[in-house]
C-alpha cells in the first residue's frame, strides 16, 4: 500500500473533489499551488470523481502556465492519477 494523507481522504470521502477542480481555474497562482498539491494527494487516493469532474484538462491546461511552479505541481498530479 501507499501512504495517503487522512486529509485527502477527508476530501474525497466528503465528495469535494469537484470544488477544488473548479477553484483551480479561477484562484490565483499561489492558491492553485495550494490546490494543485491537495489534488495530487487525492487522486493518489481516488481519481474517480477528479475524472468525472474533467479535471485532466485544466491540469494539461496548467502545463502551458508561465509559472515553473504550477507546471511542475500539474504534471505531479497528473502523474498521481492511478
Amino acid at each position: 500500500t501507499h501512504f495517503c494523507p487522512t486529509g485527502a481522504q477527508g476530501i474525497v470521502s466528503s465528495g469535494l473533489i469537484p470544488s477544488l477542480v473548479w477553484k483551480l481555474q479561477r484562484e490565483e497562482e499561489g492558491v492553485q499551488e495550494l490546490l494543485l498539491d491537495t489534488l495530487a494527494a487525492c487522486l493518489m487516493e481516488d481519481a474517480t470523481e477528479a475524472l468525472a469532474s474533467r479535471a485532466v484538462p485544466f491540469l494539461k491546461e496548467k502545463l502551458l502556465s508561465a509559472n515553473s511552479n504550477i507546471r511542475s505541481k500539474a504534471a505531479g498530479t497528473l502523474i498521481a492519477i492511478r
